[in-house]
């Protein structure tokens, strides 16, 4: 939640975007539904609030107790991030790729659009930063709205400080993109 709060400061300070930043928790009671649990109430606060135009889904993920993962970003150590994309599509039994029909994402094109031009502005701006986009056969969060992303901010094995620093390059790749598409 922290990390949040840090990045709508950022976003609200530095470059005057509204943040709205919801702070529900899905995962009590296990993490399987959390998503689904999720998708009972966001919906609602979308129809609440129809000028949000971009839906972040902050994470930290799970990885070795032995892997950090931080990049040196103008002398800082920050968290790297991670943008992870469900395309709500598997393969079948013939080997094609097929949506998976109880998990629509009209939205997919428009989300793997974000995802790869944030990546490419992440790679110009602060090289090693971002992590690779990664792409799942479920969809998440990543169906919300045409500019959604589930961000994944360093892991359980990075600091507080890491993961919050992380928001100053994120914050400027976002705004960059997002200038860009006009």
């Amino acid at each position: 939640m922290d990390v949040g709060d840090y990045l709508e400061q950022i976003l609200e300070e530095n470059y005057g975007i509204q943040v709205l930043h919801h702070k529900g928790i899905y995962d009590e009671g296990g993490v399987n539904g959390a998503y689904t649990r999720m998708g009972e109430e966001i919906p609602q606060i979308l129809a609440e609030h129809p000028s949000i135009q971009i839906a972040i889904d902050m994470h930290r993920d799970g990885v070795g107790e032995n892997t950090r993962l931080v990049s040196n970003v103008d002398g800082r150590e920050v968290a790297k991030v991670m943008l992870v994309t469900g395309v709500s599509r598997s393969f079948d039994e013939n080997g094609d790729l097929q949506p998976i029909e109880y998990l629509p994402n009209e939205n997919l094109h428009s989300v793997l659009s974000l995802g790869f031009q944030l990546k490419m502005a992440a790679d110009t701006l602060y090289p090693g930063f971002m992590r690779q986009l990664y792409l799942s056969s479920w969809r998440y969060s990543t169906y919300m709205l045409p500019r959604s992303m589930l961000l994944e901010v360093g892991a359980q094995t990075n600091t507080l400080e890491e993961a919050k620093a992380a928001m100053i390059p994120f914050a400027r790749t976002l705004v960059t993109v997002l200038s860009d598409q006009g």
